[in-house]
């Protein structure tokens, strides 16, 4: 079970000022993302389960984060917070 993130962007009805996307992770790690690399595709999603049913510790539940290039599946990085920022708000 995926969500692609461009969905779960829109349906909160994301600013149109946001630029980036700060993903805090349990792990202590952030992601900081591009949120139009987001938006015009749907290759990001937030994993709640598989074929077996929804994700253990060990991989990342109750979601995680998949990005191709900026995550690995080996890495299950779950989420813990999802924040829409301005790139002058990320540099100061």
């Amino acid at each position: 079970m995926c969500v692609p993130l461009s969905d779960l962007l829109a349906e909160v009805c994301l600013g149109v000022d946001a630029e980036l996307l700060v993903v805090e992770c349990s792990d202590g790690e952030s992601l900081v993302l591009p949120v139009r690399d987001i938006v015009t595709s749907d290759v990001a999603q937030i994993v709640l389960g598989n074929s077996q049913g929804p994700l253990t510790l060990g991989q990342g539940f109750p979601m995680r984060l998949e990005v191709p290039h900026w995550t690995s599946t080996e890495e299950a990085r779950r989420v813990v917070s999802l924040t829409a920022i301005t790139f002058s708000e990320f540099v100061s």
